[in-house]
């Protein structure tokens, strides 16, 4: 789900490539979740702009969300969150909340594939 190298600073944002449903691809693999202030398109880009954004492998996925100065996992029972200085820790339960201070941080399967990630 990742590619490429990213730091402190970066603003997660994901994206596919569909043409066709016999590519095996399904629409919205990653999926890319926007906190917003306002309705319309302006506020999804200031949002964006804001680095308000989280990333999923899918709309059914485990996310990863900030919120103010807390991380939120959800649907990641089983999971780690894994912080930017590589510290790991399990994820119990359906929700979960974790102290956060600067990002990246994600969150990892059993396999160590990246599941969800948040700046």
């Amino acid at each position: 789900m990742l590619a490429g190298a990213w730091g402190l600073g970066t603003i997660p944002i994901g994206g596919s490539d569909f043409h066709e449903p016999e590519d095996g691809r399904p629409v919205g693999v990653p999926t890319t979740w926007v906190l917003v202030d306002g309705d319309g398109p302006d506020g999804v880009l200031d949002g964006m702009r804001a680095g308000r954004t989280a990333v999923s492998a899918g709309r059914d996925a485990p996310l990863l969300l900030r919120i103010e100065d807390e991380l939120h996992a959800l649907g990641a029972a089983g999971t780690l969150l894994v912080a930017p200085d590589g510290s790991r820790a399990a994820v119990r339960g359906e929700v979960a909340r974790f102290p956060a201070g600067a990002g990246p941080y994600r969150l990892d399967d059993h396999d160590g594939g990246i599941v969800a990630l948040c700046g």
